[in-house]
């Protein structure tokens, strides 16, 4: 919930940033995959979205580009 709150906020504000950015590398490994199913589950509840716009054979993850959808409240 933590992590929800947090990658809500800065998306909400900025209006995207990169899946890297908004990693918690603080906390290791576990920190990363707490970060990705946070941003898995805004996805779900269709409040983030990417764009799937670049060559795959340049495609990264940590270099992808994630959406605030909804209207900053």
């Amino acid at each position: 919930a933590e992590r929800l709150t947090s990658i809500s906020r800065i998306l909400s504000e900025k209006g995207h940033g990169t899946f890297g950015e908004l990693l918690d590398k603080s906390q290791g490994k576990i920190g990363v995959v707490v970060s990705f199913v946070a941003i898995l589950e805004l996805m779900k509840r269709g409040f983030v979205g990417f764009s799937d716009e670049r060559p795959h054979e340049q495609y990264s993850l940590v270099d992808e580009t994630l959406y605030w959808l909804k209207p900053h409240v």
